[in-house]
């Protein structure tokens, strides 16, 4: 089960989906700037079928979204890269795409979030540890501009959640998110800048999962809560990334969420309306394959 674990974590890494949980889902693979994938012509250009390497991840991020607290998370993966005419794994996330058009992709999309113990979080003392939750659901991207250097485009995602447990059987649904943005990417040189706008909302299991206050739970200053379907926030990222040569590269990124209207404030573990998060990340590509595609 701990190999299980530790394929799942880095998988969360590699998936650069909009996820409100954490902006770290957003690293390892922005960490390369992007090749626009739908290019035609002169423009396309032939970059190698995989890459292989590793990256250190530095992050801060909140317990959960409305949590006073939160983790610093400096981490060492190994990354993956992978342009394959229907499997994914590049600095638009990974993903399998169903269909891709030059003014549209349809796609499996994948996140997660890191677990919590309930011990370093003072709101949640005595409760439960909050397990780490891996998600997977069908994502469109819906393109306004698609050119080399630049992108703006619509990104409309749905997905399911499971909990994971010290067994299979211990695993749980923990039901539904769906997000809703828009994104923007520019790029000069060996410079790129993105910017991201997204509202997010969630199915009853996902907010019972982080809100919730059973009887058993209850203390002096923490009442007992049931939770509700809805809107679980608004978030806004910047991101910075930058090549400084072929092999090594930098991330910087930076994230606010926006909780006012959450529709479970009310819990005694939602503390705060606004949430902050950050990180910086180091990439080096290792292995390029000598095979090439057309991007």
């Amino acid at each position: 089960m701990l190999h299980l674990k530790s394929l799942i974590i880095l998988i969360l890494f590699l998936s650069s989906v909009v996820n409100a949980e954490s902006l770290t889902d957003n690293l390892v693979d922005r960490t390369k700037p992007k090749i626009n994938e739908n290019l035609e012509g002169e423009n396309l250009k032939e970059l190698p079928l995989y890459e292989l390497g590793a990256a250190s991840i530095n992050s801060w991020t909140p317990d959960y979204p409305g949590s006073s607290q939160g983790q610093f998370r400096p981490i060492v993966v190994p990354t993956i890269v992978y342009r394959g005419d229907f499997f994914r794994s590049d600095s638009d996330g990974t993903r399998a795409r169903l269909l891709n058009k030059k003014n549209y992709e349809f796609s499996m999309s994948f996140g997660g979030n890191f677990p919590v113990k309930s011990k370093d979080n003072n709101a949640r003392l005595g409760m439960g540890t909050l397990g780490q939750i891996i998600q997977a659901g069908p994502r469109l991207m819906y393109f306004l501009k698609n050119e080399k250097d630049l992108k703006i485009y619509f990104d409309i995602a749905a997905r399911t959640g499971f909990a994971i447990g010290s067994s299979w059987r211990a695993w749980r649904g923990v039901g539904l998110t769906g997000d809703i943005g828009v994104n923007y990417r520019q790029k000069w040189g060996s410079h790129e800048l993105f910017l991201l706008l997204y509202t997010s909302v969630a199915s009853y299991e996902l907010h019972k999962y982080f809100y919730d206050v059973s009887a058993k739970d209850v203390t002096a200053n923490r009442s007992e809560y049931h939770s509700r379907s809805g809107y679980l926030g608004t978030n806004f990222l910047i991101g910075y990334a930058k090549d400084f040569s072929k092999e090594f590269s930098l991330f910087l990124g930076a994230g606010l969420s926006f909780l006012d209207g959450h529709v479970n404030s009310r819990s005694p573990l939602f503390r705060e309306n606004i949430n902050g998060k950050g990180v910086i990340g180091f990439k080096y590509t290792l292995i390029y394959s000598d095979e090439k595609v057309k991007e």
